[in-house]
């Protein structure tokens, strides 16, 4: 009788532990999971052609996009939507750089739908002007990332990447 009652007690520590696992895991994707992206490209045609920040703009300038930007990019994969506050491009000095009424960018705050994404842009000239600032604070380092402000009072950020400075 005594090894039925300890199986049934760890049958049911394990299911316990499983059902808690389950509605954990459950709780973090029931939420908004935004992700952050930097890139670059060009504005021009009635659009937009951007990519990862590699290689030169040159032959995406020639094809008519002809104002060269960096772009931040917030894509939501949670199920909840969010408000999305305000957009930046940082260097790693600490600085950051935003354009909020540049005629491009969606009006903020920025309702972000499950699923949906988001594209901010920054003309490629005045981040430059930012990494030239900057070296104020220190020396540039070749990297920057973007970053979005969120509704719910946290930041999301992307990876630093490599950035040429001209």
């Amino acid at each position: 009788m005594e090894v039925f009652t300890l199986t049934i007690a760890v049958v049911g520590l394990a299911l316990s532990v499983a059902s808690l696992t389950w509605q954990v895991v459950q709780h973090s994707l029931t939420g908004p999971r935004v992700q952050a992206e930097i890139l670059w490209g060009g504005l021009g045609r009635g659009g937009a052609a951007i990519g990862p920040i590699r290689g030169d703009l040159d032959r995406t300038l020639q094809q008519g996009f002809t104002e060269p930007v960096v772009a931040v990019r917030g894509r939501n994969r949670g199920r909840m939507p969010v408000d999305i506050k305000g957009y930046g491009v940082e260097g790693q000095a600490g600085m950051s750089l935003s354009r909020f009424a540049w005629d491009p960018n969606p009006p903020l705050p920025h309702r972000l739908e499950s699923g949906s994404e988001v594209t901010f842009y920054v003309p490629l000239e005045d981040v430059h002007r930012l990494i030239d600032a900057s070296e104020t604070l220190g020396p540039y380092n070749g990297r920057i990332r973007g970053s979005l402000d969120l509704s719910l009072g946290k930041t999301v950020k992307s990876g630093w990447e490599p950035f040429p400075k001209v």
